[in-house]
Formats: C-alpha cells, structure tokens, sequence
C-alpha cells in the first residue's frame, strides 16, 4: 500500500512539473525594431512594442517579465513621435524609421521640443504643423520633400537641404523663425509671420518668392540667382546679395527701415524699390535704423 501511494505522489509531481513547463512565454511578440513592426495603436520604444497609455503590469496585452523591461517613462511617449526623451521632453519624428508618419500631415505634439527629419525624398508632402510646441526643428533632406511647413508658438528652425525642397514654409508669429536654404531650388515661398524671420540662401536658385511679413526680416543672399522676388514687410529689413544675379527683384519701400546691399555680379539686376530718399551708392541704406530716412 505504500509504494502505491508513493507511486502516485510521484506521478503528481510529474504532472506537475508538465504543465508548469507548458506556460509560453510571447515575451517575442512585443519586440521590434521600428513603429512599422508594432500593431497601429503601439509605437516601438527601446525595442518593445508599447501603447500611448500606462499599462499595468498584469495587462493581459503585454506579459509582465515584457512590460518589467520596458522604462515606464517611455510609456508616455506620443504617437506622433518614432522616439523620445521624456526628461528632456524631445520628440523625434523619423520619416526612414516610419514613412507611414510622413505620407500624412505630420503634428508635433503640444508642449514637446520636436525634431522632424523628412528623408528619404518625398515625404513631408502632406505638411508639417509645428502648433504649440516648444520648438520645432525640421529638416527636409530628401529630394523633393516638404510642403506647407507651418510654424508654432516655440523657436522654429527648418533646413531644407534636399533639392527642390520646402516648397512653402510659414514663419511663427511669436518666437523666431530661422530658414536655411542649402539644396539647389529649395525654399519657394516663404511667408514670414508677425515674429522675425532669418533666412540664409546659400544653394543656387534659393529663396524664390518671399514676403517678409509684420516682423523683421534679414536674409543673406549667397547662392546664385537667390533671393528672387523679395517683398519686405513693415519692419526692419535687411538683404546681402552677394551671390551672383542675386535679389533680382527687391522691394522695401514699405519697411520702417531698408537696408539691401548689391555686392554680387549682375546683383540686384532688375527691380530695386528703397524706401523714399534711402537710394544708397550699392541699394538701399536706412542710414542708422527705422524711420531715419529724411
């Protein structure tokens, strides 16, 4: 009777033992490389697939020794971002890591400091919205890319790099609005807001098209034939075209204060309209600031 008993014991021990090792683990189902790996309703943070929202460790979605590894900051990551540093609160939208983020119009989240980079070509096309965000850098690499950039609140800074890139970017009307324009073609209308816009125009035929709004506006004309048809606003405006048959059309004659200097070959070659009495020897002088001409 007791090696029956001890018989049976030993047969519960095994199936015991059976079924604890049946359990599966799909720890690998939340793993990834890239947003484009997760289902729609999760991004990829540190290499898990993670919702927007705090998820408790016994979520039946996500198995515990997963969700034990992921940092519960990066939870809080937006949508909208491939990536981000919650400490820092920096937002960064990759177009290479998920073009499907880039296909749309892509929005920086409110009170983030955003970083979108639109590489490869071609994306972007849709718009970026910077609104309320803290600041807003974008940087349009890729040919062709980036449409109806519109900035926010926060400092704006837009690069566009690529070829015939920014076709249409609206400066902020309270924080700064810097424009570099490196990539042949790129910036056509720009459309500065009631904040100052900076704009530096080093790739060839740059900067074609620009109306410098209510605030001041200064432009360094480097590239050839950059800086075509510039309309200066109501502040202070200054233009330095030193690229060759650069600024081929400028007109000041309603800024508080004009300054425009001609200092490249066949510059400043075809339209020129300075403030009334601030005709300089090389363009347009304001003779010491806003409102200073006779």
């Amino acid at each position: 009777m007791k090696v029956v008993a001890i018989w049976l014991a030993v047969l519960g021990l095994a199936a015991a033992l059976a079924t604890s090792c049946s359990v599966n683990h799909r720890s690998g189902d939340f793993r990834c490389a890239q947003s484009a790996d997760c289902a729609t309703d999760r991004v990829c943070v540190d290499g898990y697939c993670v919702t927007n929202g705090f998820i408790p460790p016994d979520s039946p979605s996500l198995p515990v020794e997963d969700a034990a590894l992921v940092p519960p900051d990066a939870l809080a990551c937006p949508a909208e971002c491939t990536s981000c540093d919650l400490g820092a609160m920096r937002c960064a939208i990759d177009c290479d890591a998920n073009p499907a983020l880039c296909n749309q119009q892509v929005v920086c989240p409110a009170g983030w400091n955003c970083d979108v980079r639109c590489t490869p070509g071609g994306l972007c096309r849709s718009g970026v919205l910077c609104g309320d965000s803290t600041s807003c850098t974008v940087t349009c690499a890729g040919r062709g890319s980036c449409n109806n950039i519109t900035c926010g609140t926060g400092d704006c800074d837009v690069r566009c790099i690529g070829t015939n890139s920014c076709s249409v970017v609206n400066g902020g009307d309270v924080a700064p609005t810097t424009v570099t324009c490196e990539g042949g073609g790129s910036c056509r209308n720009i459309r500065g807001g009631a904040a100052p816009i900076e704009l530096t125009c080093a790739g060839s035929s740059t900067c074609l098209g620009v109306q410098c709004g209510a605030g001041a506006c200064s432009m360094a004309c480097n590239g050839d034939e950059a800086c075509g048809d510039v309309t200066c606003g109501v502040d202070a405006c200054k233009v330095d075209c030193t690229g060759d048959a650069s600024c081929a059309q400028v007109a000041c004659a309603d800024a508080c204060a004009c300054d425009v200097a001609c200092r490249g070959a066949f510059s400043c070659n075809t339209d020129l309209t300075c403030k009334p009495f601030c005709e300089g020897a090389e363009g347009c002088t304001s003779l010491g600031g806003c409102n200073s001409c006779p």
